[in-house]
């Protein structure tokens, strides 16, 4: 099992920089529930602060017209 320790002052070495995880996450345009989650979920840090790998409604492609 993954560690998944997760608070916004943890530091993240993303990109060769050292920086706080809630500033990285809000730089990258990311709620920080998003984040905390995707760690919960198992994600290493690189996948948790990708703003690409947003959700999928996947009720989306459903019609209730027949």
């Amino acid at each position: 099992m993954r560690n998944a320790f997760c608070a916004r002052t943890t530091l993240v070495t993303l990109d060769g920089e050292v920086r706080p995880a809630g500033e990285l996450a809000a730089e990258r345009g990311l709620n920080w529930t998003t984040v905390k989650m995707r760690r919960y979920r198992g994600w290493t840090w690189t996948e948790a602060l990708c703003p690409k790998l947003r959700a999928r409604n996947w009720m989306a492609g459903w019609s209730l017209a027949g």
